[in-house]
């Protein structure tokens, strides 16, 4: 402690002025029979002669301080932990003093002087004490943050010889809210505990899995005070509350990590009526079902569609080795985009760690081959001019025919036929989608208007896009995208087709979208114009 010296009245202390009398030096005092326990000091002080008065002064230092005897003798020191002054008779020459409510192990000093009959304060004399120590330190409080744990003890301790023991649970299982019992223990190791002689005690949680509650167990003698008092032990874990499992004494919850679902390894399916499967990379034993969603959506160029699925029925786990499934609730159509999403946390493992927000895009496939579109088609196109079904052939007899051929970059089939035998365009045939892409503005012939010839050619309507026609099944072609037999010298058109449906010969009995009665061949002659 800090003394300080301060100014102090000191008259009455030494009695009425004697101006007669001559000064006496005081013989001095001695401080005996010092005795101490865990929070009080005793000491008995004795003047050497007589007195009028004698002081003492007790402060909290490891050494003594050279101290003024006059300040002691009138108390004039601020900061003090006690100090008084004793009245000295031939009856009572001696006191015993008891001061209370002071620390353990700690070692305090003891200033007396003792004042002449005529009050001149004797030199200071000095003992010192140190406090025992037979309490032994005890666990106050902690706190936890993530897989940091910081105790409280009732004083300063060092690291001991017990152990510290940590316990780890897995909170998401039917065992835990049953009979919680650790799943794992561990020592922590020296590296991990911080105990520099404060109060305060720092363990860092090592090795336990991510998302897990843990608790902090100390064994006897674990920690020990400065007089070497040794820890009692504490015994953490979970019990079984009213509300459920609660944690008691020292506990932590390690941060939860999200796992990841694995892509699904085929992009493209043929069957709906199967279950769309992937896996779950999860480190931990998977235990069930979360609060996240899961949803599909069935996407292609006319409409989207969107469906929630439920956990348990249209999605879940198929085994505890992370298999998981999803059951389409209704039939996409063929060439669908499937959209699969599971929520963020829509599984859990044992620890309670959910898996990160997964999706994936599928196309629901025709499964179609080259077989399946090579041939000779009936050609019909539905006038967007007139409304009237034309034959996109020179005329009933003649077919648009459709063979394999890779020879122009980025297509696998040539179309021959439309509007001239001899005309030749090419497209690509995507067996997956089902959908036959025909690039635009492709030359198909030279047309005479009027004795002038103009280059004739195929093309999208109102973009330089491609056309994408359907194969809804072998050998029967439809689309509702508009496409021109364009003269692009003239800026117009021959017809322009809202509608187009092309059936090989073999599907020539089936009805299809447009119908073949009355369609004739159509004129040469401009319809329209277009700016392109």
């Amino acid at each position: 402690m800090t003394i300080a010296a301060v100014l102090t009245a000191c008259s009455e202390m030494y009695g009425p002025e004697q101006v007669s009398t001559a000064v006496v030096n005081s013989e001095g005092i001695e401080i005996t029979g010092i005795a101490v326990t865990d929070n009080s000091l005793t000491f008995t002080l004795t003047p050497k002669g007589e007195a009028a008065y004698y002081s003492y002064l007790v402060d909290q230092a490891d050494a003594s301080q050279a101290l003024d005897s006059s300040t002691i003798y009138s108390l004039g020191y601020d900061g003090a932990v006690a100090e008084g002054i004793i009245k000295w008779t031939s009856e009572k020459t001696s006191s015993t003093v008891t001061i209370d409510e002071l620390e353990p192990n700690t070692t305090y000093q003891i200033y007396a002087v003792a004042g002449s009959p005529t009050g001149v304060p004797s030199s200071v004399a000095v003992a010192n004490a140190r406090t025992s120590d037979g309490v032994n330190p005890s666990h106050a409080s902690f706190s936890s943050k993530g897989n940091v744990v910081t105790i409280s003890f009732s004083e300063g301790v060092t690291r001991g010889e017990g152990a510290v023991t940590i316990a780890y649970y897995a909170t998401n299982t039917a065992e835990f809210y049953s009979d919680p019992q650790p799943v794992g223990t561990l020592t922590a190791a020296a590296e991990d505990i911080v105990s520099d002689g404060s109060s305060t005690v720092t363990v860092t949680v090592n090795g336990v899995p991510a998302g897990a509650l843990y608790t902090v167990s100390l064994a006897a003698g674990a920690f020990k005070d400065s007089a070497g008092n040794s820890s009692k032990a504490l015994e953490s874990g979970v019990t079984i509350t009213e509300e459920g499992p609660a944690p008691k004494n020292i506990y932590g919850q390690i941060p939860a990590v999200a796992f990841e679902i694995a892509p699904v390894e085929d992009d493209v399916f043929t069957d709906p009526s199967l279950p769309i499967t992937t896996t779950i990379d999860s480190e931990y034993e998977l235990s069930g079902y979360g609060k996240g969603t899961a949803s599909v959506v069935f996407q292609n160029a006319v409409k989207t569609t969107e469906i929630a699925l439920t956990a348990g029925s249209d999605f879940g786990l198929m085994s505890t080795d992370g298999t998981i499934a999803v059951i389409l609730p209704e039939n996409p159509e063929r060439g669908d985009d499937v959209i699969l999403t599971i929520g963020e946390g829509a599984f859990l493992d044992i620890y309670g760690n959910g898996n990160a927000e997964w999706t994936a895009t599928l196309k629901y496939s025709y499964g179609y081959t080259m077989e399946d579109i090579v041939g000779e088609y009936v050609a019909l196109g539905a006038s967007a001019v007139d409304g009237n079904t034309y034959y996109l052939t020179e005329g009933a007899d003649s077919f648009v025919t459709i063979t394999e051929d890779d020879s122009e970059e980025g297509c696998n089939v040539a179309i021959s036929g439309i509007y001239s035998n001899d005309a030749k365009i090419y497209g690509h045939f995507d067996f997956d989608s089902g959908i036959l892409s025909i690039p635009d503005l492709q030359y198909l012939t030279d047309v005479y208007l009027q004795g002038v010839a103009f280059e004739l050619y195929f093309a999208n309507y109102s973009d330089e896009v491609p056309v994408n026609m359907t194969v809804v099944q072998s050998g029967m072609i439809q689309s509702s995208e508009p496409w021109m037999l364009y003269l692009p010298d003239a800026g117009g058109y021959l017809d322009v087709y809202s509608a187009t449906q092309m059936t090989r010969q073999d599907q020539t009995s089936q009805t299809g979208q447009l119908k073949a009665h009355g369609a004739a061949r159509h004129d040469s002659k401009i319809k329209g114009t277009v700016a392109r």
